[in-house]
């Protein structure tokens, strides 16, 4: 299993909107080949409100066919991800 992990920092009055519009996403990726699920979590401190989103997929292979996928283009067009640290890893142990 792979875990995809992605974390970016916003504003305290710019997380409010966000956590909404991850409460209400498209669920675009739910439907990708090999995709396992979505943890999106959140920590609010003095710099504002970071947020960590862990994807989990069967393969690399699948992971990569979601992150050239036109699904993948249109939901981070607009997103405040663009600037996300994002980092791969292969789970060991459970």
């Amino acid at each position: 299993m792979i875990v995809a992990i992605s974390n970016f920092t916003v504003t305290k009055e710019e997380a409010e909107l966000i956590a909404a519009r991850f409460s209400r996403r498209s669920r675009k990726v739910d439907r990708h080949r090999g995709f396992l699920g979505l943890d999106v979590l959140s920590k609010t401190t003095g710099r504002g409100t970071t947020f960590m989103l862990m994807t989990r997929w069967t393969s690399r292979e699948a992971l990569r066919a979601y992150l050239t996928s036109e699904d993948f283009r249109a939901v981070h067009a607009q997103s405040s991800e663009q600037q996300a640290d994002f980092a791969v890893y292969e789970v060991v142990a459970n």
